[in-house]
């Protein structure tokens, strides 16, 4: 047994868990970017 091959399911876990993050942080990023750029959804007052 060679030893790439030792390493090969590490490297689809790091392969699979990348590819998890950036999927789930592509669904959020377009929400927090509106949150913190609309003018209107900054709180002015503690009311608010």
């Amino acid at each position: 047994m060679s030893e790439n091959s030792t390493w090969k399911p590490l490297y689809r876990i790091g392969w699979i868990a990348a590819l998890a993050a950036a999927i789930l942080f592509r669904r959020n990023i377009g929400a927090e970017v509106l949150l913190f750029t609309e003018a209107d959804a900054i709180p002015r007052s503690a009311v608010d």
